[in-house]
């Protein structure tokens, strides 16, 4: 058999929701404070991709669009039209979201954002947990807020990405509330011990690894990145596959184990 690791952002750990793994867990679950070493301990993630049952033969996660370029930090002021100062001080201005590129304010950052169905991400390095009466539920791990949403060049807002309810929209502070847009994300994001908001925004991709069988009755691993609304055309990754499993070795470890069987493997 063949093993790679895949190293994903932690982030991603905190959103991403469409995966199982064999035993009902989230295959992305990231606790990143636990002091329960024990529950670390048994926290083990394995997903076995099964090309027979269509609801477990694909593996679909989010990831850096490395060809655009790097995250950058998104300063939130920037996207909205601020109006004048009241004179009454205990009175907040107006403020009117705008666009992420107002003023071109993101081409200026890196040409290759403000581009026709380019799939862009907003997230905080903040985890914050759920608040029940108040109180943090220490119960489930903490999380950060993320907001994922296409360009389109004729509107001002990002269309929301929300393929196949592939990403967790709710706020983790309170669950009932969803970000349905880049404004409720940046209306909200939580601050810096007490600061001002860190904003990154980076762009991504969406990317599905899938078992296909052949005329042969085994399978070929293919890879397909969203585009356009719709997967692009598969690439074979590996010929002759009899299964493939995804493994994470505890549930505060960011690398994801990839191994794949071939016909003739023991």
């Amino acid at each position: 058999a063949m093993e790679v690791s895949i190293s994903l952002p932690i982030s991603v750990s905190s959103f991403l929701r469409l995966n199982k793994d064999d035993k009902g867990l989230g295959f992305f679950d990231f606790i990143t404070d636990s002091v329960d070493k024990a529950s670390l301990e048994n926290s083990k993630r394995v997903l076995t991709l099964d090309g027979t049952n269509p609801l477990k033969n694909s593996f679909t996660f989010i990831t850096n669009n490395e060809t655009v370029g790097g995250a950058v930090i998104y300063d939130p002021a920037m996207a909205y039209d601020i109006g004048p100062e009241p004179k009454e001080f205990e009175k907040a201005a107006t403020l009117n979201f705008n666009s992420l590129n107002k003023n071109q304010f993101l081409q200026k950052q890196n040409l290759a954002f403000w581009v026709e169905d380019r799939i862009l991400m907003l997230d905080t390095p903040v985890s914050i947990r759920e608040l029940v009466n108040g109180i943090p539920n220490y119960a489930i791990p903490a999380r950060s807020p993320v907001f994922v949403g296409i360009v389109s060049l004729i509107k001002p807002g990002l269309t929301p990405f929300t393929m196949n309810s592939l990403i967790n929209t709710s706020h983790p502070a309170f669950p009932s509330k969803s970000m349905t847009s880049e404004d409720i994300f940046l209306r909200t994001v939580p601050s810096v011990g007490g600061g001002a908001a860190l904003v990154r925004l980076k762009a991504v991709h969406a990317i599905r690894y899938s078992l296909s069988k052949t005329a042969s009755n085994d399978f070929n691993l293919v890879r397909s990145t969203w585009k356009n609304g719709n997967w692009d055309v598969p690439q074979v990754i590996s010929t002759k596959v009899t299964s493939a499993t995804l493994t994470r070795k505890a549930a505060n470890d960011p690398l994801i184990y990839f191994k794949i069987y071939r016909v003739g493997d023991n």
